[in-house]
């Protein structure tokens, strides 16, 4: 409800103002970054030039730190939930650019896989969403309980794109190797 979202923000916002070295600090701040774009209760207006300020400011500042590729996959997102082309397109801009300097994230596989969704859903390119997902898939998928859904899609893609090869092996990994 909104108090609770309020008293949250409130607490968050303490926390970064009055602990700024704290180890909890930059979750606080990506917490408000969270709070901003996402909403909470029943009207509660997504601020997505407010989340992404507070995403960039993690990012600034804990650029070393896991949560700063955290906060760079959420930037992305604000941009590509916009439904604009150009902003999908910014936000695909932002994680490569992460991933070429950081391209042993914790988070890399989610990033590729962001990206691949991207071109997928928001731009309809068929091979570079494959690709996308063909990098995630060879890091390591996350969430390996859903593999099945993303192998789907991408022997599909592989149809649509030509590579034959690519298609049968994710047909049979589904097959074979998907989680039930």
């Amino acid at each position: 409800d909104r108090a609770m979202s309020e008293s949250a923000a409130s607490l968050f916002s303490e926390l970064a103002k009055t602990c700024p070295t704290s180890r909890f600090t930059p979750r606080a701040i990506l917490n408000l970054g969270r709070i901003a774009e996402l909403p909470d209760f029943h009207l509660d207006p997504i601020r997505l030039d407010e989340a992404r300020a507070y995403y960039q400011q993690v990012i600034d500042g804990w650029k070393n730190d896991a949560i700063a590729g955290e906060a760079t996959l959420r930037l992305s997102a604000t941009y590509a939930q916009s439904g604009k082309v150009e902003n999908a397109r910014q936000g695909l801009q932002i994680l490569r650019a992460w991933l070429d300097s950081h391209p042993a994230d914790a988070l890399a596989p989610s990033m590729w896989q962001w990206m691949g969704d991207i071109h997928f859903i928001f731009l309809q390119e068929s091979g570079e969403a494959l690709e996308c997902y063909l990098r995630a898939d060879a890091l390591g998928l996350q969430w390996t309980s859903l593999e099945g859904i993303l192998w789907w899609r991408m022997a599909n893609l592989a149809e649509r794109v030509k590579p034959r090869d690519v298609a049968i092996t994710y047909y049979t990994r589904i097959c074979t190797d998907a989680q039930t």
